[in-house]
């Protein structure tokens, strides 16, 4: 499976990377007035079902763009371009996630950042890769030595509980922090090692269903802020397991438990 999803990923790659160097302004769409989308993220998510259509027509999907359709027990979860920002401004810091659910456990997931040719997989329970090398979580179990990744959907969106009442109180507790864009980029830094921990309120499953499966897969953690299940995704940390417990302190009064 990982093999098809593999060619998937480095076509729609090139699709996504042929539209980005002649995207021109009129190409660029608003699902609100934060929220971009462009004709290469409709065409990258038809790609890909496409294939996973040739493959199997039995199959559900769940796409970003497309929403929900067929059997929900057997279905691909696909954000065809995570990080339209970055995608539009010429930046490198967007990707594909694709991921593979069967009656709700996650089996695959791939990131893949084509500006960066980087292409991260996950089976379950056989490890988690970037170009084929084994990553795993970083080994880090203090806070001041930590670089947090995060984002700001919720501040899109204009909502009450937003990322900016966080960031005080959790800034002078690390090391520093990075805002990449793609939150499905931030789950294979993670995974990687290239970010201690990635949190983030307001998310959809689609952007980090690939990406849990990664950090699980590279031995870390992944909750809502109050150490439950990651659910909605509306709240979600991953970590390695030492950190996980101080920045739940952290985040917990964040929560929906206390909101």
């Amino acid at each position: 499976m990982l093999d098809e999803m593999t060619t998937w990923a480095r076509e729609a790659g090139n699709l996504m990377m042929s539209y980005q160097k002649g995207l021109k302004s009129l190409d660029v769409g608003r699902k609100n007035p934060r929220d971009l989308v462009t004709q290469a993220d409709k065409e990258v998510e038809v790609f890909l079902i496409k294939n996973i259509m040739a493959k199997d027509s039995t199959y559900g999907i769940f796409g970003e763009e497309g929403g929900v359709s067929g059997d929900q027990k057997r279905r691909w979860i696909i954000d065809p371009i995570d990080g339209t920002a970055s995608f539009v401004h010429g930046q490198p810091n967007f990707s594909l996630s694709l991921a593979y659910e069967e009656n709700g456990v996650l089996r695959y997931g791939l990131v893949y950042a084509p500006a960066m040719d980087e292409l991260y997989t996950a089976e379950k329970g056989k490890g988690a890769f970037r170009n084929g090398e084994v990553i795993k979580v970083r080994e880090n179990a203090e806070l001041l030595e930590s670089i947090i990744g995060t984002g700001f959907a919720c501040h899109r969106d204009q909502l009450e509980r937003n990322n900016l009442q966080i960031l005080p109180k959790s800034l002078p507790s690390i090391r520093d922090i990075r805002r990449y864009g793609s939150a499905a980029l931030d789950c294979a830094y993670v995974a990687s090692g290239r970010l201690d921990a990635f949190y983030e309120l307001n998310l959809n499953l689609y952007d980090v269903a690939a990406g849990i499966l990664l950090v699980e897969e590279a031995g870390g953690r992944i909750s809502d802020f109050s150490d439950g299940d990651i659910g909605d995704c509306s709240e979600c940390l991953f970590s390695n397991d030492e950190l996980h417990e101080k920045l739940l302190e952290i985040l917990n009064p964040f929560s929906r438990e206390h909101g």
